[in-house]
């Protein structure tokens, strides 16, 4: 319907609750300030504008209550990386753990004409 009457509050005020449904919270809010543009006095555009606003400062305190405490960049909560045996490699071939060399980097090198 908005492709055919891009005013029409009730298909605007629709979409905003679709979208209000979905989480698409920026746009919702774009919807319903749209409507609230065409219709200053639209009591269910300002209900469902105040919705997003609480939706949106529900979400943000779930994520700061996820994320308090927590230092996300200082590495500490990083797992240590592994290192490899002492005895292994020191010397290739010799070590269990080590695989023989290929072997073109034990053939020389073909000679010049």
């Amino acid at each position: 319907m908005l492709e055919i009457d891009p005013s029409s509050v009730k298909a605007l005020f629709r979409q905003g609750k679709c979208q209000l449904a979905c989480d698409k919270w920026d746009a919702a809010k774009e919807s319903f300030r749209k409507v609230l543009e065409l219709d200053d006095g639209n009591m269910e555009a300002r209900r469902g504008l105040q919705s997003v606003r609480v939706k949106m400062q529900a979400q943000k305190e779930k994520e700061k209550k996820l994320y308090a405490g927590k230092k996300l960049f200082d590495g500490k909560d990083r797992p240590a990386p592994k290192k490899a045996p002492a005895a292994c490699c020191d010397a290739p071939g010799e070590g269990a753990c080590c695989p023989p060399p290929p072997p073109e980097a034990a053939a020389p090198p073909p000679a010049e004409q």
